[in-house]
């Protein structure tokens, strides 16, 4: 009798995970970024480690439309604040989750993004420039090589 490893179980919550991706930001054409180690997974061609979410750089005039949908397909969806930073997880059993890390406005040469009442975070359109990259069969929006190897050496 074949039992699924470990690996391939979390390689099918994985693709679940970029399914939804899929479906509710490209096939809606949101303007978003992935971060993190889903990226990184896309450069080794598989996961390399345990997956819990997908980190997300949103537009602020889709995230609504992105919750809705998200909450539509049976995911919880959680506002996190720690150290004066606040940031939104959507869990969904089976499935990897969403992590929400910055919420702001894509403009012609930066990404805003407002921390605070008084703090604001500007990143270079440059450091952000739309990347495709694929994990699993699914294609998606990242960051681009330079700018993962800079916040890596970081």
């Amino acid at each position: 009798m074949n039992t699924p490893t470990t690996q391939n179980v979390h390689a099918r919550v994985v693709q679940r995970g970029l399914s939804v991706l899929n479906k509710v930001f490209n096939e809606e054409n949101v303007k978003y970024r992935v971060l993190g180690s889903v990226l990184i997974a896309s450069l080794h061609g598989k996961p390399h480690r345990t997956l819990g979410d997908i980190d997300i750089l949103v537009d602020e005039e889709d995230y609504k439309k992105v919750i809705s949908k998200l909450e539509s397909d049976g995911y919880v969806i959680e506002q996190k604040h720690k150290f004066g930073f606040t940031w939104t997880e959507a869990h969904h059993e089976g499935n990897l989750g969403f992590t929400f890390l910055l919420i702001g406005k894509f403009l012609e040469n930066y990404f805003s993004c407002r921390l605070t009442r008084i703090i604001e975070l500007r990143i270079s359109t440059g450091y952000l420039k739309s990347t495709r990259y694929s994990l699993l069969g699914t294609s998606f929006i990242g960051l681009p090589l330079r700018s993962i190897y800079e916040g890596l050496k970081i």
